[in-house]
């Protein structure tokens, strides 16, 4: 019925437009064919995944909030190695090179999967892995994909062409010097007021909730109110905000779960994971970018991406 009526609008606009009725039928004929098969190459695969039961599944309830873990760490310097975490370093696995220029992928953070933490908020967290590597590639615009395959290999995942921007990333090494770092948990109190400030700026914050997010970050008094906050969990402080993110792995099992045109594509979106920002301290001019890090609930790819303000 629905496509019916657009496909009599759609003819109907096309004998008004004067002196190109024909190739205006002839579009209208394409997109009309182009929708047709997409419909009935849906209704197809709706019914081959009704038959593996994947047509009216969900995601779980664990994996159905934007974010992958609920706790938020604050990712600083440390003095020792206690805690297992790293920052830089030569690339750890076999494959950690960018498929568009070829070159080594820059590690940022290598995070110990078994920090008991972890555990203690979900076993379903990070499940399979010993450590999760965070890598990136400076050198383009494009976004950087991969899948950690074992412990000492990654598969990288060719993104889409960006045509229209430049990496906004300078004077990066050829990888960063290794050092421990610690991943200090947020309190609460000081989460909500960030996401509040980060949601709605500083305007909807007191003078005391201020004071105490400045005091958490260690901002000068009577310095401009800027977040610059290296991020590891929670909900992490985006300069653009949160958008979804579609598993980049073609053969995830989330691309065959749902019905494939009625499917709440959030619930089976990648969750938020990490944004580094400029108080990181890597040997880099970022010029206030920062990259945000996802990671898909089910296979576990990684896309990160940068953001600007």
């Amino acid at each position: 019925m629905i496509r019916d009526k657009l496909a009599d609008l759609l003819h109907f606009l096309a004998g008004i437009v004067s002196g190109h009725s024909v190739q205006v039928e002839k579009d209208v004929t394409q997109i009309l064919r182009q929708a047709n098969k997409r419909y009935s190459d849906s209704e197809k695969e709706a019914k081959r995944r009704a038959k593996l039961g994947l047509l009216f599944e969900n995601a779980p309830s664990r994996w159905q909030s934007c974010y992958y873990m609920r706790q938020a760490y604050r990712v600083l310097p440390a003095d020792n190695p206690v805690q297992n975490h790293w920052r830089g370093g030569s690339p750890r696995h076999a494959g950690a090179r960018c498929p568009l220029c070829g070159k080594p992928l820059l590690l940022f953070w290598d995070i110990d999967c078994q920090d008991p933490r972890f555990g203690q908020e979900s076993p379903e967290l990070f499940s399979g892995l010993e450590r999760l590597p965070l890598y990136y590639c400076c050198r383009h615009p494009e976004p950087t994909a991969y899948r950690i395959v074992s412990t000492d290999r990654i598969q990288p995942i060719r993104p889409d062409p960006v045509t229209c921007e430049e990496s906004p990333f300078q004077d990066y090494p050829d990888e960063f010097e290794k050092r421990p770092i610690s991943l200090d948990p947020i309190p609460r109190e000081i989460e909500n007021l960030l996401m509040i400030a980060n949601h709605f700026y500083f305007l909807w914050l007191n003078d005391e909730e201020r004071e105490r997010i400045r005091e958490y970050l260690g901002e000068k008094e009577g310095r401009p109110f800027s977040i610059h906050l290296s991020q590891f969990g929670g909900v992490p402080g985006t300069l653009q905000g949160h958008s979804g993110v579609t598993c980049p792995n073609t053969t995830c099992d989330t691309h065959k779960m749902g019905h494939p045109l009625a499917r709440n594509e959030r619930e089976f979106a990648m969750k938020e994971l990490a944004v580094i920002d400029m108080d990181a301290g890597f040997e880099m001019k970022t010029n206030c970018a920062q990259i945000v890090f996802h990671i898909c609930w089910k296979c576990q790819t990684i896309h990160a991406g940068y953001q600007c303000d």
